[in-house]
């Protein structure tokens, strides 16, 4: 634990009792439309979530040279220039997607259903085109007048000139009245200027008062008072890792471990096995394809610690197909819908089901101190908040475990037999109880 802690305002955030649903675009329907995906919300209303969150939709640029592509945007071999976080507009969606109008009526749809909305904001770079174009001292330059570029090839956003932030306050201002957002997701976020952040922040929750705000970043001076909530690579690789079997849980709560120690106390954690990028580096091996009672249990788990759970579009349904953050209509690249009339599609939409609807009725779960304790077999976890304690065990040994059986009212198992007082947990069992002091 760290010595510090965050503000009363950010323990009150409206996402510690969230879970989020990411939504890429190019991703989420064979058509890549707004108007598509808002077809699919009342699916995504019926699972319980609270909160989507929408890649980068803002309009992309077409710079078609390659030396300004990405390493990765050149080996997903789409040969598509628009990288949706490589900007050249940042006032309207790309039209790929939609109109401005898609987007407003998407959003009122959403609102209609009880779900809430969240944004991605790209201020760290911009594409080689029209933005710079347009605003030539936007961006960074070297002694020599010319733009510099970071590693992704992009040009820089150039935060010593007091125009571009006042530019992209007001972009933030925009985006969240006149579309009607309900939070924000920074892109490489703490990369970006802290105080760049402080003042932006200030200036939206001051027309909408506890404006959510999730940092893609682990700086914890970002997090004291600001940001809502962070990132943990390290979590979502420990994570991935233990699915596919390359490491133990010991590797998984020593990642855990080392989030809680760099965070102010009471900090919230994004709980993550998949998003646009893993699944974007992930080609043709989702961890779905081979390893879905194991992806099950690490739903579950990222569901029963403190943090915000996330779904990546498709994970519901055990969705293994290839999805690229730079694919076309036309590629196929998308979630495969059939699922849902599947056995097993079926099975993971209820298991997400009960998991939100678990989130919502249990404050212990979202609430509750959390002590990972000590096992040399199981991942052994308990949350304990006034007079109730849930007590959680997943194993991820790869053969069957037998342990006296816990005590209390059973949430959720799976993979589990009770015989005599014993419990004994196959691979990727999973066995949750709550008890009352």
């Amino acid at each position: 634990m760290s010595s510090y802690r965050i503000t009363d305002d950010l323990y009150r955030s409206p996402l510690r009792e969230a879970v989020l649903y990411q939504l890429s675009l190019r991703s989420f329907t064979e058509e890549g439309t707004l108007k598509a995906a808002e077809e699919k919300l009342p699916h995504i209303a019926a699972l319980g979530v609270d909160m989507i969150y929408l890649t980068s939709l803002s309009k992309a640029d077409p710079y078609p040279d390659p030396a300004y592509f990405s390493r990765r945007q050149t080996e997903a071999g789409t040969g598509n220039p628009k990288n949706p976080y490589r900007i050249c507009d940042y006032e309207h969606v790309d039209p790929e997607y939609g109109t401005d109008d898609d987007l407003k009526d998407f959003i009122k749809k959403a609102h209609s259903l009880g779900l809430k909305v969240m944004h991605d904001l790209v201020y760290l770079h911009c594409g080689p085109g029209e933005f710079v174009e347009k605003h030539p001292a936007f961006v960074k330059r070297n002694d020599a007048g010319e733009v510099v570029y970071n590693s992704w090839h992009f040009p820089i956003l150039n935060y010593e000139n007091p125009a571009l932030k006042e530019y992209l306050w007001d972009n933030m201002v925009y985006w969240a009245t006149e579309f009607d957002f309900d939070g924000f997701r920074c892109d490489v976020g703490d990369c970006v200027p802290l105080d760049f952040w402080h003042e932006g922040i200030r200036r939206v929750r001051a027309v909408k008062p506890n404006f959510p705000m999730v940092l893609e970043g682990e700086n914890p001076v970002y997090m004291v008072e600001d940001f809502d909530v962070a990132y943990s690579f390290g979590w979502a690789d420990a994570i991935r890792n233990l699915i596919r079997g390359a490491w133990n849980h010991h590797y998984l709560r020593g990642a855990y471990e080392g989030g809680r120690a760099k965070h102010p106390d009471e900090t919230l954690t994004l709980r993550l096995y998949e998003n646009h990028d893993y699944v974007n580096d992930s080609y043709d091996d989702r961890l779905d394809k081979k390893y879905s009672e194991r992806v099950d249990a690490a739903i579950v788990l990222n569901f029963t610690l403190d943090g915000v759970p996330l779904l990546y579009c498709g994970n519901e349904l055990c969705d293994s197909r290839r999805h690229s953050i730079f694919s076309l209509p036309e590629s196929g690249m998308s979630v495969d819908w059939s699922l849902a009339e599947t056995e097993k599609g079926q099975a993971r939409c209820a298991l997400v089901r009960e998991l939100c609807r678990l989130r919502h009725t249990e404050k212990v779960l979202t609430h509750g101190e959390t002590v990972w304790e000590k096992d040399k077999d199981l991942i052994r976890i308990t949350r304990t908040y006034g007079n109730e304690t849930v007590c959680a065990c997943f194993n991820f040994s790869g053969a069957a475990i037998s342990i006296p059986c816990p005590t209390g009212e059973v949430l959720l198992s799976a993979r589990t037999e009770t015989r005599d007082g014993t419990l004994t947990l196959s691979d990727a069992g999973y066995y949750i109880t709550k008890t009352q002091a």
